[in-house]
This record gives structure tokens, C-alpha cells and sequence, in this order.
């Protein structure tokens, strides 16, 4: 059986006892990761978070209406105080996760850019996958380091999904020149947030180093590659590897080799490692909406990728939309593929249209990627360089209640949500002196919503996430 690449599948339990370890205090650690001399087991005695608190990321964009990204707020917890090579204390998850057949219902969260199950992992120099050591999932396991102001790693647990943010982070030893924004969403298969039968994703903001000074990186780039991707650690085809990073730039050269960290920017890969066995294709897309907004007569470029389930396999790309117009700028198969859609509604158009992307493997096996294109009328104000106000939602996702905020200088005269098929399910209109907005969610199904307010000199959407019951 080839070796399997981005997207995978699991089934059963195994309770797996931790290997014995080297317990350091952090300033202990430290000195030996200087001078080269850190055992090969060696961890970091687990250094508390802060607790009674939320204090905000350093990385906050506006604008950033249509994204994977799930901006941390008050529900989730600091996982790790500022720290280098630190894990978190074990985290019970109310859901069982699927590891290519293995069935965890704890996990760490790693500093250095993983979620690891049985064991904590504190390995600053990645290694590639399959692997008999790592059982983890690595949105970009690297030498992380929160120190000196380096960023933050936050989570959260619902009943069927664990959502981690490492936001803004440094590389070591204490470097802040260059940060990384990264999100990892793990789920029992079944949570609508990445959709049915998928049960991992990985979102990427902005990323702009790849490897600390300890693993031979100069300047965060260099040495030893940051890995990307799910292993088993039963060294055989149970993993999945998107790519190795180190160096800067947007090559990509496939999941085996290395390639430049500018490729993951805004990138989105939602995959399942629910099973073990031959696999479908692995699609990831720079368009991070599963339902976007746009004008008649406003154009829209879709980018999306495919990767074969299996090492060796080939891989194609084909796209199909019954209702709106597109034209094809690029199509590119082989052992990896690549496809570029310019949409091209036009005066008539308004409503909700679907573009289908399919992904067939030399196996035979396909995947699928469905984007809503929700067209309105043109409504712009013709006012050049006129900005809307961003409107702050809390908690995202969200239980039975969502709170809507805005500027007290720009308020929304209309506040409507928007199911993904284009049905306004809700509409309100604060009152004249009204600065916030508690909205009921209790009647809607779990899923991703649009919020759009109308009022504020145009209108303003945003994304947010009703939680599984």
C-alpha cells in the first residue's frame, strides 16, 4: 500500500500507556536546549495558565468577513502561560476522536504547534510522517516559542469539537520579527462546523517563519522543516502530510518535499482520519467561505487544490455551476492539482448559486467541495474608499445566544441571518439608541450562518458558527 497524503479516515481503541520522561523546570530545559544536551525524553514540568481572565490576541483584522478562522473570545482558555517547548495539562474531550482507527477522548495541546493523544510532545525539530513516535495532529509543528511577547495558544471545547488558536506566535529562541497565525478544529465527524464526515481542518492566516535557531533555522527559516499534517505512529500508510515548510515564499513542491511557509497563507484543508485504507482525494481551498456575498457584476477568483489519498496516485480537478457563468484560468493535474475559477455574474443574477468542485484520484475514489455564492443587487454607495464599521459578534461559535456589538456613531438599522442556502432565518431591527444586540439561536441547526447588518453606510456581513447541541 502507497503512503497516504492529506486526507484519511479512522476506527477503534487503543489504550496506550506514556513512556517514562525527563521532568525539567523550565529554566533547567532551557539551558540544556542551548547548549545542544536536552534528553531525548525530556519535558518541561507543566506550567500553569493564567486563570479569571481573557485577555485579546495580538492580531485582530478587519474586514475579514469570510474566513476558517474563528477569532478566540471569551470562551476559550489560554492554553499554555508564555513558555518554550510547554504542553498543556490533559484535556478531557466530551467526544471520542478518530485517529486513523484509535479512539482518544484526551489530548495535549502542544506549544510547538500540535495536539498530541497518550503523551504530551514537547520535540521542537519536527520530523515527517509516518512516524512510530508522534500520535498527533500538526497544523505546523515547529519550535514555537510565546516568550518575550510571542503570541498566545487558546482553546475550546463544545460537546463535539475542539478548536485551537496559536495567535501570532514566535519561533525560538524568543524571536517575534516574524509570527505565525494558525487554527486546528478537531471533531467527532459529525459537527457541522467542518461538515459531516470530516473530522480535522487546518486554517492558516498569515505565516511567516518555519524554523527556530535550536533546529539549525537562521533568521526562521532554514534547517529542519515544519510538518504538516496526522499520524498514527504505527509507522505505515495511517498518517497524512499536506507538506514540510522551510523556507519563505509560495512554492509549493508537494506534501514529501520541502516548500516556501507563503503557500499556507489563507489557505483552508478539511480532511477525516476516520479510517484506514484506501483513500478518497484531499481538497483545501484559498477561499475560506462555504458561502460567500458578492454583487452582480462583481467578478470572484476560486482557487482550490487536490491531493491523491495515496502516495504515487494521480490526481485531477474538474468544476461545474448549472446558474452562473465562470471561465477556467488554470487546470493543473498530476501527482498534485490545482484550479483557477473567475466567476462572472451578471445583471440578472441575483440569488443563490452553487460551484461544485470534484477531485478524482487515478483509484477512482473522488471528493467533493460545494461553494455557495449567495449574488445580491448592486447596492453600492458609489462613494469611493468608504469603509463599514466592523461589527463584533461573541461567543463564535455560538451556543443559544449570540451578542452583536457595533460603533455607537454607526448603527445598523437591520441585523439579518443567513442560512447557507440563501434563506433569511432571522431579522431584527434595533431600537434608535440600542449599542448591542442579543440574538436567539436556539431554534437554529448547527451550523455556519452569515450575519448581515444593513444600515451602517452599506452593508456588513460576517461569518459565525452555531455550536452543535
Amino acid at each position: 500500500m502507497g503512503k497516504r497524503y492529506a486526507l484519511v479516515l479512522l476506527i477503534a481503541v487503543q489504550g496506550l500507556a506514556a513512556s517514562a520522561q525527563t521532568l525539567l523546570t523550565p529554566s533547567e530545559y532551557d539551558v540544556l536546549k542551548l547548549a545542544h544536551q536536552l534528553p531525548a525524553d525530556a519535558v518541561i514540568i507543566s506550567q500553569p495558565a493564567p486563570q479569571g481572565h481573557y485577555v485579546p490576541g495580538i492580531f485582530r483584522e478587519e474586514g475579514d468577513t469570510c474566513s476558517c478562522w474563528i477569532e478566540p473570545d471569551a470562551s476559550y482558555t489560554l492554553a499554555l502561560a508564555p513558555n518554550d517547548d510547554g504542553s498543556s495539562p490533559l484535556i478531557n474531550l466530551p467526544f471520542s476522536f478518530n485517529l486513523y482507527g484509535d479512539l482518544y477522548n484526551t489530548c495535549h495541546v502542544n506549544n510547538n504547534g500540535n495536539v498530541s493523544f497518550v503523551q504530551s510532545f514537547g520535540t521542537y525539530s519536527s520530523t515527517g510522517f509516518p512516524n512510530n513516535t508522534n500520535r498527533m495532529v500538526a497544523p505546523f509543528w515547529a519550535d514555537v516559542d510565546t516568550r518575550n511577547d510571542g503570541g498566545e495558544v487558546w482553546y475550546k471545547v463544545t460537546p463535539t469539537a475542539m478548536y485551537v488558536n496559536w495567535v501570532g506566535v514566535g519561533y525560538y529562541n524568543q524571536q517575534t520579527d516574524k509570527r505565525n497565525w494558525f487554527q486546528l478544529i478537531i471533531t467527532d465527524g459529525m459537527d457541522p462546523v467542518i461538515g459531516v464526515g470530516r473530522n480535522v481542518s487546518f486554517c492558516y492566516k498569515d505565516m511567516q517563519w518555519t524554523t527556530g535557531s535550536a533546529s539549525s533555522g537562521v533568521n526562521g527559516f532554514g534547517g529542519v522543516p515544519a510538518t504538516v499534517g496526522a499520524n498514527r505512529a504505527n509507522n505505515t500508510d495511517d498518517y497524512t502530510q499536506i507538506g514540510r515548510f522551510d523556507a519563505p515564499g509560495d512554492t509549493y513542491s508537494g506534501p514529501q518535499d520541502t516548500s516556501g511557509v507563503d503557500w499556507l497563507d489563507h489557505r483552508h484543508f478539511v480532511f477525516t482520519t476516520t479510517t484506514n485504507g484506501t483513500m478518497p482525494p484531499v481538497l483545501g481551498t484559498s477561499l475560506l467561505c462555504d458561502t460567500l456575498l458578492l454583487m452582480e457584476t462583481e467578478g470572484l477568483q476560486i482557487n482550490v487544490d487536490a491531493f491523491p489519498g495515496l502516495v504515487g496516485e494521480l490526481v485531477s480537478l474538474s468544476a461545474f455551476s448549472p446558474t452562473l457563468a465562470y471561465s477556467e484560468l488554470e487546470n493543473i493535474e498530476g501527482e498534485y492539482a490545482h484550479m483557477s475559477l473567475e466567476m462572472d455574474p451578471r445583471v440578472g443574477d441575483a440569488g443563490v448559486h452553487e460551484v461544485i468542485f470534484t477531485a478524482t484520484s487515478s483509484n477512482s475514489l473522488q471528493a467533493t467541495l460545494t461553494v455557495f455564492l449567495q449574488v445580491t443587487a448592486d447596492i453600492s454607495t458609489g462613494i469611493a474608499g468608504t469603509t463599514n464599521p466592523t461589527l463584533s459578534i461573541a461567543p463564535n461559535p455560538a451556543d443559544d445566544q449570540l451578542t452583536v456589538t457595533w460603533s455607537t456613531d454607526r448603527r445598523p438599522t437591520r441585523i439579518e441571518v443567513v442560512a447557507l442556502d440563501g434563506q433569511v432565518v432571522s431579522s431584527i431591527s434595533p431600537t434608535a439608541t440600542a449599542e448591542r444586540l442579543q440574538i436567539d439561536l436556539s431554534l437554529l441547526a448547527p451550523g455556519a450562518y452569515v450575519l448581515r447588518a444593513a444600515g451602517m453606510s452599506g452593508p456588513m456581513t460576517t461569518r459565525f458558527v452555531r455550536a452543535a447541541r
